[in-house]
């Protein structure tokens, strides 16, 4: 069946119970049915108004609260939603709402809560709960028991594509690309599996094949981090300034992901923004003073300003940090080539991006792909 016709459906089963309820408006199991019927039709306006017609002896029911929860969860306040989810353990132990627990605290960002909520033997196989549990573990840093649960999931053909999905992402930032593609292979219709495929095409020279991947990624999920930072690594050439955009959403999304700040202030420069490039270097040095490209990007910045000597001391605290660093070799090369001069500086950036200014030869587009991708 059509979707179209399902939603119709749906609609129209929340109607025949509204009107239902519109001649027996104190029926507590119709408002339950309806509350139902509307998060079915995605109406959380009327599933919230609907529960607030309850009873507070009605609201108590462990079927209302579970409810209430839901409705929390897919309006965002996720605190609420922890709230009634904890309440409704305590009057019921089932494991779905267990599982949407675990989910909210996930969304809090609360990772050793979600391992501690799913400490259950009924969810050692549950697609859901080990999907969760990559989920924190990554969340955690703690990549290793992540894949190791990927790597038990397909050997015993428990998982699911969301969950395969997941750990083509944990992958990726374990600089894996065997297991991030072979994850995402099992993933390609979902959202994670297609940006991680779209990253592994970008770091493998193939932005135009990477580009249609971030664009169908992002139609199925708007605010997916990785995809909006790879679409705006794939700009980098034709447009940096919409590139920047891209790239500051993405890692406003992912909030403490060094190099997405980094990449965006590379294109904040290549678009004539050194402001912006500054404002976006500075807030990965918040984030880490050691990261070589913090530094890097700061030299190339001080060269654009004329300060050669802090050009110099910042080109060579990055290469100290990693000889190999990007910014700080592209600072070098400034230096040695135009000597300060600042009407030639996007100019010789512009060249850089298809120079081979990283490891194996990679030009910047291609390296920038790479540590967006593994620096967290």
């Amino acid at each position: 069946m059509p979707t179209r016709d399902l939603g119709r459906r749906e609609q129209d089963r929340l109607r025949e119970l509204l009107d239902f309820l519109a001649h027996d408006p104190a029926n507590k199991h119709l408002i339950l049915d309806a509350t139902e019927a509307a998060l079915d039709a995605h109406n959380l306006e009327k599933a919230a108004n609907l529960l607030e017609q309850l009873s507070s002896a009605d609201a108590a029911d462990s079927r209302a609260t579970n409810l209430a929860g839901l409705v929390a969860l897919r309006q965002g306040r996720n605190g609420d939603a922890i709230m009634h989810f904890t309440r409704l353990l305590e009057q019921n132990a089932d494991i779905g709402p267990r599982l949407n627990l675990a989910w909210a605290h996930l969304l809090t960002g609360n990772a050793e809560n979600v391992l501690a909520t799913l400490e259950d033997e009924r969810l050692a196989t549950d697609p859901v709960a080990l999907r969760l549990r990559v989920q924190a573990l990554h969340h955690l840093g703690r990549l290793d028991e992540a894949l190791a649960l990927g790597d038990q999931a397909a050997e015993t053909q428990i998982g699911d594509r969301a969950l395969f999905g997941a750990l083509s992402n944990v992958a990726l930032d374990a600089n894996d690309t065997e297991r991030g593609q072979a994850y995402a292979t099992l993933a390609a219709d979902q959202p994670d599996g297609m940006a991680t495929l779209g990253m592994l095409a970008l770091g493998g020279g193939d932005p135009a094949t990477a580009a249609t991947l971030f664009d169908k990624a992002l139609a199925g999920q708007p605010n997916h981090a990785r995809a909006r930072i790879g679409k705006g690594l794939t700009l980098l050439q034709s447009d940096p300034l919409a590139a920047a955009t891209e790239l500051e959403r993405g890692a406003e999304i992912f909030a403490t992901h060094l190099g997405s700040w980094i990449a965006a202030g590379w294109a904040r420069f290549i678009a004539g923004d050194t402001a912006g490039a500054r404002l976006n270097f500075e807030r990965a040095r918040a984030l880490d003073d050691t990261f070589s490209e913090v530094h890097g990007g700061l030299a190339v910045l001080a060269i654009v300003d004329g300060d050669l000597d802090q050009a110099r001391e910042r080109m060579r605290i990055a290469l100290r940090l990693d000889g190999q660093s990007l910014g700080g070799r592209l600072a070098q090369m400034m230096l040695l080539e135009q000597a300060g001069k600042p009407e030639a500086s996007a100019a010789i950036l512009r060249k850089a991006l298809a120079a081979p200014l990283g490891p194996n030869g990679q030009t910047l587009q291609q390296a920038l792909a790479e540590f967006t991708r593994v620096r967290s």
